[in-house]
């Protein structure tokens, strides 16, 4: 294997990684349509998210020195467990930090917190493919693989915790552990789908890939929602004028309005 070989594996490995984050990143940010949040605090969620394989790794490396486990236990329940655990952390101190007043702002924050996450788990395995195998196709192969779903990934868990959290800091629930246990729970499925080596693989992934865009559409429209009830009320307009009238006071107690019903 010489150097061009390595160039030319990573130079396809970071494009189609690339390409494929900035589409889910494209995807998700474009959701919230009343109150899209500042790209810089964006940027900072998606770089929280690649930072965060760190722990994870970390995290999961002791665990399997310690525990010695299966490895579809490993793969479909210990890992999902910890990767959500560890996002979850780092999103509720996002969240805290930054502008988040409802539950697409919690949702978006915890997808490019996700993607950023999925990007950089999706670059070292595809990475690590190259080397195992010593093929330019199979890295690339891996990388693509993993990457062509991420919508349905690692953005959709986190966003899903994060609509928990938007609507919780809204006080429009009293508990987050729903979003959450279903955050796990679809990571678990997908995980363990993927340890399938029969021919029911094929019919079980379309069926699991299905029922995670009925969520995702789901969670999505009850979150859009609230918005725009919000939005109908007046809330984003006031804020925005107090705002710029810097009436720090006024906008500390503006109260998100909620709606019980749906239209």
């Amino acid at each position: 294997m010489d150097t061009w070989e390595i160039l030319i594996a990573f130079l396809g490995i970071f494009s189609v990684v690339l390409l494929l984050t900035f589409v889910t990143v494209w995807f998700y940010y474009y959701i919230d349509e009343f109150e899209p949040e500042p790209v810089q605090d964006l940027a900072i969620s998606f770089t929280t998210g690649v930072l965060a394989l760190i722990p994870a790794i970390l995290l999961l490396s002791v665990l399997s020195h310690l525990w010695v486990s299966t490895n579809l236990l490993f793969t479909a329940v210990i890992g999902p467990i910890c990767e959500e655990i560890t996002k979850a952390l780092l999103l509720v101190i996002l969240v805290r930090r930054y502008d988040v007043d409802g539950p697409i702002d919690g949702f978006v924050y915890g997808a490019l917190l996700g993607a950023g996450f999925s990007c950089g788990e999706n670059l070292l395995y595809g990475i690590f493919g190259f080397f195992q195998t010593d093929s330019i196709i199979s890295g690339i192969y891996i990388a693509s693989s993993r990457s062509f779903f991420q919508i349905i990934g690692h953005p959709m868990y986190s966003g899903l915790f994060g609509l928990g959290l938007g609507k919780f800091k809204v006080r429009a629930k009293e508990s987050i552990l729903d979003e959450f246990a279903l955050a796990i729970g679809s990571h678990m499925a997908w995980n363990g789908i993927t340890q399938i080596s029969s021919w029911l693989f094929i019919p079980t992934i379309i069926g699991l890939i299905l029922v995670l865009f009925y969520i995702l559409r789901i969670k999505l429209l009850d979150g859009l929602h609230m918005d725009r009830y919000a939005y109908n009320q007046g809330y984003y307009h006031t804020k925005e004028q107090l705002k710029e009238n810097q009436e720090t006071d006024k906008l500390a107690n503006l109260v998100y309005p909620l709606k019980n019903t749906l239209d």
